[in-house]
């Protein structure tokens, strides 16, 4: 009863309270851990809390404080940790402070009633899975001091329509937004070098993509059924264009491949029914069924 009662206070401070810049650990629902760098981690919350689900099911806001004082001794909150708020389906918005550099694995995996998060410019690092499942996230601004966005981070996010990747980002991962089914548009930074496997895979309204200079390396499955890509571009950067790359993109009607291309993998277009032509230097190994056999090549 005592617990619940605690619970109850907490969750009123929560929802009808701001937190201040520093707070006590004893005075916090959250759960922090000091890590390797004299800073904390946001892991979660506190144990008591996590005697039943129900108890993250009912945070609708929640605000990270950038410091907390642990035994006295004031550390800077620098990261939130694998699977911290995970499973809170009722949170529709968080507030994560300037001194977090990293956002850990499936760190807001299932947040499904979450419609918008501002990541700010101090985070380096969006772990792999970290939105995943999110379905009501519309819109994400990922700053410019992002290097690295791991594999399935958005995973899922059906109600996503639009992403800008800045020119900080150097790797998109394994699976980064497929199934995004909302995203029309998409803006690839010049910083780019590999789009990383099924990265927009089934992201089904995406019309157009502009691929920057900066991309050696398209991966498997990399656009897979985006069946509303009808134009794409891909630079002469590209060396290598990976196995269902492209596969079952079926309003794409013409496509050249640039003379810098020297490998197209199993399958790199097949089931584009509306593939009518594509021009391909020669040289370029072409792999099995790269293409649907109604597809007209040129060579140049």
């Amino acid at each position: 009863m005592r617990k619940l009662l605690l619970f109850m206070l907490l969750l009123f401070g929560l929802l009808f309270t701001s937190c201040s810049a520093t707070v006590k650990d004893k005075e916090s629902f959250l759960k922090f851990t000091i890590n390797a760098t004299n800073g904390v981690e946001v892991s979660g919350f506190k144990d008591y809390m996590n005697d039943t689900r129900i108890y993250k099911e009912k945070f609708i806001s929640i605000e990270i404080p950038d410091a907390v004082i642990i035994g006295g001794r004031t550390y800077k909150v620098v990261s939130i940790g694998k699977f911290a708020f995970e499973g809170c389906t009722s949170l529709t918005s968080i507030n994560i402070p300037n001194s977090v550099t990293s956002i850990g694995w499936d760190a807001f995996n299932g947040c499904t009633s979450l419609t918008s998060i501002e990541i700010p410019n101090s985070v380096t690092y969006i772990g792999g899975a970290a939105f995943n499942g999110c379905t009501s996230l519309t819109s994400i601004e990922i700053p410019n001091s992002v290097t690295t966005i791991e594999g399935a981070a958005f995973y899922g996010c059906t109600s996503l329509t639009s992403i800008e990747i800045p020119n900080s980002v150097t790797t998109i991962g394994r699976s980064a937004f497929e199934g995004c089914t909302s995203l029309t548009s998409l803006e690839i930074g010049n910083s780019v070098t590999k789009i990383g496997e099924r990265a927009f895979e089934g992201c089904t309204s995406l019309t157009s993509i502009e691929i920057p200079n900066s991309v050696t390396e398209i991966g498997y499955s990399a656009f897979y059924g985006c069946k509303s890509l009808t134009s794409i571009e891909i630079p002469n950067s590209v060396t290598e264009i990976g196995s269902h790359a492209f596969f079952y993109c079926t309003s794409l009607t013409s496509i050249e491949i640039p003379n810098s291309v020297t490998t197209i993998g199993n399958y790199a277009f097949d089931g584009c029914i509306n593939l009518k032509t594509a021009r391909v230097p020669k040289g370029c190994e072409i792999s099995e069924d790269a293409f649907p056999s109604t597809c007209e090549i040129e060579y140049y």
